[in-house]
């Protein structure tokens, strides 16, 4: 297992850097609910000024995991939409680390992410929301 800390979170600024994260990170996400190719494809439409991208590297500059949330302002909320992690660096804290680099950027946020895999999460700390997500 590799050390989380050290990789470095790396704002994506146009597209062009969005498409040089490896395919292999999002088909890698369990129970996902998106088109990879779609977002692929219309990457540039998602970056804006409370749409927030990172890419994880280490010291290669190697692309190791990706990061993406929007902040909604009316409720101060980081809304997580992907959080992807090579399998070697999963371990060592990574939600963890990754909530408190979220927090970085405003200490008064909440974070706020829909998973497959809870248990994860809640040992990093998140607990599960009062609010339900519904569907039709």
């Amino acid at each position: 297992m590799k050390d989380f800390n050290e990789l470095q979170f790396v704002r994506i600024t146009n597209t062009e850097m969005f498409c040089v994260i490896p395919r292999k990170l999002f088909d890698d996400i369990k129970d996902k609910n998106y088109d990879v190719e779609m977002l692929y494809k219309m990457a540039g439409q998602y970056l804006s000024p409370t749409s927030f991208m990172f890419l994880l590297v280490d010291e290669y500059s190697k692309i190791k995991g990706f990061l993406w949330f929007y902040l909604n302002l009316l409720n101060k909320k980081a809304q997580v939409n992907i959080l992807t992690i090579d399998p070697d660096y999963q371990g060592s804290k990574a939600i963890q680390k990754t909530a408190e680099f979220i927090k970085s950027l405003d200490k008064d946020l909440t974070i706020e992410i829909m998973t497959s895999r809870p248990k994860a999460f809640e040992k990093a700390g998140f607990k599960k929301s009062e609010t339900l997500i519904m569907e039709i």
